[in-house]
């Protein structure tokens, strides 16, 4: 399981900067086009990013749904040991007047259908 603060809007407008998401892996099924993962990428470090292809290879093609992504040509493909857990979900952490932090937010990600 994993917990991820989302820096950048290079997913926006599903994940905002400042938000938290929460992963983990699929270790009985294959990831698909649309979901959305967090992924080991040899060039861009962690990075969360949607599945926009599958090739004929089984290699995986991301995109950011934001206009501050870097493209999936500049990405290339990744494979499958590379990506690390799927999203399924995202909150958002407020701090209240006492410097205590709350979680004010829970939404689950569901894939968009991205074709």
């Amino acid at each position: 399981l994993y917990l991820r603060r989302i820096t950048g809007n290079s997913m926006y407008p599903t994940l905002r900067d400042g938000d938290y998401i929460w992963a983990s892996k699929r270790l009985l099924s294959h990831y698909r086009q649309g979901d959305i993962v967090l992924v080991d990428h040899p060039l861009y470090t962690r990075i969360v990013k949607r599945i926009k292809h599958i090739d004929k290879d089984g290699q995986y093609w991301l995109v950011g749904d934001g206009i501050d992504s870097v493209s999936s040509l500049q990405m290339g493909p990744v494979s499958n040991r590379q990506i690390l857990a799927e999203c399924f979900g995202t909150f958002i952490l407020s701090t209240s007047s006492n410097n205590n932090t709350i979680a004010t937010q829970f939404a689950a990600l569901v894939p968009s259908g991205f074709k």
